[in-house]
């Protein structure tokens, strides 16, 4: 039932952030950084490596307590794994929405728009878990 889970997780996500790139990409058409950055090939392409690895963060503290035994004891590892994991996505949202301040390009404008969704997700997903305390 969690691998489901997990993988629906990773399939929503690239749906969901397939739906976003195509706002962005139709609601930027007109505007002057897009314009700007028609001469570099990558700023307009679908950066499809970073949002699968956003995907397998939002993931990944699922998948490893599945390899550990059900223990009330690894509630509190889980927790901190998801609280990490909120921490990097957000590190990694500063670090895009700073590169899309000094390059602006629809490449850049994505992945902090993604990065953010994705650590509000996690959130989500962090408040899901805590509500289920087995103390």
């Amino acid at each position: 039932m969690e691998l489901l889970f997990i993988l629906g997780i990773v399939v929503f996500h690239q749906l969901a952030a397939g739906f976003v790139w195509l706002i962005l990409e139709a609601a930027t058409g007109n505007l002057s950084f897009r314009k700007n950055s028609e001469s570099d090939p990558l700023a307009n392409q679908y950066p499809w490596k970073q949002s699968l690895a956003a995907a397998i963060l939002l993931a990944l503290p699922i998948v490893i307590p599945l390899f550990n035994s059900p223990h009330p004891g690894n509630y509190g590892l889980l927790l901190t794994m998801f609280f990490w994991m909120i921490v990097v996505m957000g590190l990694f949202s500063l670090y895009y929405w700073a590169r899309f301040t000094g390059t602006r390009d629809l490449r850049n404008f994505y992945l902090a728009i993604t990065w953010t969704l994705t650590a509000a997700a996690g959130f989500l997903l962090l408040f899901r878990v805590s509500l289920a305390s087995p103390v």
